[in-house]
């Protein structure tokens, strides 16, 4: 059995109405710490935080004794990923430019079975994803701003 250990930390933000409470990385809250400190705004509050054993299976025997012995829990748990795994593959093939619609139903079985790699996010990906944002349009913002700049200076 594989490992993992994950850090979770339950913050707020925001006061009153516009108080939000939630769960981030131990990163992104010192991130959040540190601008609200340069920016002189509130800080966030920290509620609570721990860190967490993730475990994971390196076989279907693992697997069934993750899930206590019980067959219909570890089916239940592969089915939540295998229905994940097919709805992204849906996404993808309905977004592709190439994509043609076909002629009654799509069969996505053979997506549960393909091996996938985590795509590793851009700086700008991570950043529009921090501020809650399309990559697109962080991606022109910054590009207006570096033309007013060099507008500016010119």
């Amino acid at each position: 059995m594989k490992t993992d250990v994950v850090n979770k930390v339950y913050v707020q933000t925001g006061e009153g109405d516009k108080m939000e409470r939630s769960i981030t990385s131990e990163e992104a809250f010192n991130k959040k710490v540190a601008q609200a400190k340069e920016s002189g705004s509130p800080e966030p509050v920290l509620l609570a935080q721990q860190a967490f054993q993730l475990n994971y299976a390196e076989s279907l025997e693992e697997a069934l004794a993750l899930s206590g012995g019980d067959e219909s829990i570890a089916v239940t748990h592969f089915n939540y990923g295998a229905i994940l795994r097919q709805h992204k593959a849906a996404s993808d093939l309905i977004t592709d430019d190439a994509f043609q619609a076909q002629e009654g139903i799509y069969d996505l079985a053979f997506s549960v079975a393909q091996k996938t790699e985590r795509k590793k996010m851009t700086a700008t990906e991570r950043a529009a994803k921090e501020l809650g944002i399309d990559p697109a349009k962080l991606q022109e913002a910054l590009a207006l701003i570096l033309q007013q700049q060099q507008t500016a200076s010119a």
